[in-house]
Formats: structure tokens, sequence, C-alpha cells
């Protein structure tokens, strides 16, 4: 049994498509995505079409992300509509009404989580974040204690990923040990490396093994689309911060908001200010 994880494409679409050719050519027996398909990227249409279209034809199955939580937020009548916060929120704005558009409710059923079983009836589990929810990860340095709320209990593996630095490790819970994948990302890894990347599970032998997998893609053309997409005008300032990001493979926009966050929304500081200041800390040019 051959399984395909891949989550995070953030709206990659050159990302994407290189993880689709390379899990083709792997010819698993399932496939899973994790969430995170669309938002904190420009091609979100076209990533949540590609994955769609298989969901539909190839019986894979798609999680729901935080990001897709944010884009329903983004569709509701909750959602800001006046300054400052429209303006703090112009990514997710733009990604729900400018791209993804009428696809948007596609995102609604999606599932938190889902499970399959081995040939000896072990389960693996796969959610975006983890078992506490969609917006609390899994890293690496995670110590045993924090993660026994946060690993399903009783699976032989547990797939996870929200946190864009993929790695593996055994858990032992409950006198049962628990292999744990992190997915990783394909569109935006936040671990210095810019490759896409993804991870295969396979069975044999009787037991689980993982490997994760990193893909050379076309980064120079997945920086034009932010600008061929209109993304780069039509998501505000906080565009150049995730174009950063993807330049990097460095998270950005978690630390930008608690940093400038509270004085944006009271209207103490712009977001084109609070980015420029952000960006001055990273001067190196980029094409």
């Amino acid at each position: 049994m051959k399984i395909a994880l891949l989550s995070d494409i953030h709206g990659n679409l050159r990302a994407l498509e290189t993880v689709l050719a390379h899990i083709e050519r792997w010819k698993p027996e399932h496939v899973i995505v994790a969430g995170d398909v669309v938002n904190r990227g420009p091609c979100s249409r076209a990533c949540l079409q590609l994955v769609l279209e298989r969901v539909q034809h190839h019986g894979w199955q798609f999680l729901r992300g935080n990001h897709e939580d944010y884009l329903l937020h983004a569709a509701s009548p909750e959602f800001p509509t006046h300054p400052p916060a429209s303006e703090y929120l112009r990514l997710p704005s733009w990604s729900c009404h400018q791209d993804v558009r009428e696809l948007v409710h596609t995102l609604a059923d999606l599932p938190y989580q889902t499970s399959l079983t081995a040939p000896n009836g072990g389960l693996l589990t796969v959610v975006h974040g983890s078992m506490q929810g969609t917006r609390i990860g899994v890293y690496p340095e995670t110590d045993n204690e924090k993660l026994t709320p946060l690993v399903a209990k009783g699976v032989q593996v547990f797939a996870c990923a929200h946190t864009h630095r993929a790695f593996q490790r055994f858990f032992l819970q409950d006198k049962q040990s628990t292999l744990i994948v992190n997915i990783g990302s394909v569109g935006l890894p936040f671990d210095g490396d810019t490759r896409a990347g993804y991870a295969q599970l396979t069975w044999q032998a009787g037991r689980w093994s993982a490997r994760l997998i990193r893909l050379e893609y076309d980064m120079a053309q997945a920086e034009r689309d932010f600008a061929t997409t209109g993304y780069l005008v039509g998501g505000g300032a906080l565009a150049q911060v995730v174009l950063r990001e993807l330049q990097l493979a460095v998270p950005m926009l978690s630390s930008f908001d608690s940093r400038f966050s509270k004085a944006i929304l009271s209207s103490e500081i712009s977001v084109e200010q609070a980015v420029k200041i952000w960006l001055a800390q990273y001067p190196d040019s980029f094409s």
C-alpha cells in the first residue's frame, strides 16, 4: 500500500504541478490533501481546481485547513468591510472574492480529519494541524508531554501539517508507538529549503515507512505569478511579505502580526508603513 500526503499548497501553482507529476509517476493507491490549498499565495483558484478535479475523478481525499476556514470567513457577512481591519485582511479577501469566487462554497463541506486502515488493522489518521485544531501544529521540537493532546490515540501513524516543517519521529503513548509524520509544505516551506515538499507512506513487510520528498520547481515563475495574477496589488502590502516568505522559506506573517496588528487595528500605523519597516530587515533584492 502506498499513500501520498500533501498539504499547505497556498496557491503556489508551480510547486503543485511539480508535486502532482511526481505523485503520478509514483502511483499511490491513496492520496490525501491535508488542507491549506488556498490563500497566502497567488493562484488559489487554479490550485483548488486541480485538487477538486482529482477528488472527483481519482478518489483523492481533501481535508480542511485553517486557510480554507479563512476564506469561508471572508465570504461571510461577519467579515470586516471597513478599514483598518478590512485593509489588514486584504489577503483572504482578495483570494475569496477575486480568485476563488464561486468555488468558495466547496470548502464548507470538507472534513477536518480522515483515517485509513492498514492491512493489519492499524489506523493511519490525518489532520491539518493536530487533534487540538487546524491552528495548533506539531513541531520537530515539541516535547513528549506536549504531544499527548496533539496526537490521535491508538493509531500506528499520525500525519499532520500546518507548520510547513517536514519531519518524522516516533512517539510512545499508552505503551503503543506511533509514527508521527509532518507532511511539510508543497508551496511555502518554512525550513529554509525552498523546494516543494510532500510525504510518501508505504506499507511493506508488515510495517509503515515514511519518506519526505523535496522537489525543485520553477521558482522564478512562481514569483512572477504574484504580479501577473494581480495578487501583489489586490492583496495589499502584506502580499509583499508572503512573497518574501516564499523566497526565503521562512515564516513571517505570524511574527508580523505579533509586532504590528494592534497598532494597525488601532490606526496608529498603516499596513503599508508596517510592511516597509518589516521588509527593511531583509534588504537583499529579489527578482
